[in-house]
C-alpha cells in the first residue's frame, strides 16, 4: 500500500479522459500503468506526460483496442438493456422511460450514460474533429 501523493504522471489520466485499467502498481520506484484507447489519443498522452515533465517508457502497444473496453461496466449493461428492448430500433420498442423503470434508475441517469456512452462510440468511429 502505498500512502501521500500519487507521482504527477498518474494524472495524465484527466488530461487525455481515459483512467488507467487496474490495477496500478509501484514497484521499485516506478509506476506501471495501462490504458485501454484508441490509437488517435496517443499522441495527446504523450504531450500530457511532456507537459507534466513525466519520464517515462512505453514497455508495449498492442492493436487489440476495443470500444467496449472504454465503456464503463455500467454503461455497457445500460446499452446491452437497450439494445435488447428495442431503444435504438426504427420505430423504438421502448422508452428511456422503460429502460428506467426496468433498471430501476432516474430517466435522467439512463439519459447521462447513453448520451457518454454513445459520445464514446461516435467519436471513436470517426474520430474527435477537435482534436485535429
Amino acid at each position: 500500500m502505498l500512502e501521500g501523493q500519487p507521482p504527477n504522471g498518474y494524472f495524465v489520466s484527466e488530461d487525455i479522459e481515459y483512467h488507467p485499467t487496474t490495477p496500478v502498481v509501484a514497484r521499485d520506484g516506478y509506476l506501471f500503468i495501462e490504458f485501454v484507447m484508441p490509437e488517435s489519443k496517443l499522441a495527446t498522452m504523450w504531450e500530457s506526460l511532456d507537459e507534466r515533465n513525466v519520464k517515462y517508457e512505453v514497455l508495449s502497444i498492442t492493436e487489440d483496442y476495443n470500444v467496449l473496453d472504454s465503456l464503463t461496466a455500467r454503461q455497457q449493461e445500460i446499452l446491452t438493456v437497450a439494445i435488447k428492448r428495442g431503444y435504438y430500433d426504427n420505430p423504438r420498442g421502448c422508452s428511456l422511460t422503460d429502460l428506467a423503470e426496468e433498471l430501476g434508475v432516474n430517466k435522467s441517469v439512463i439519459s447521462g450514460v447513453l448520451h457518454r456512452a454513445e459520445g464514446e462510440i461516435i467519436k471513436d468511429a470517426i474520430g474527435d474533429p477537435r482534436e485535429h
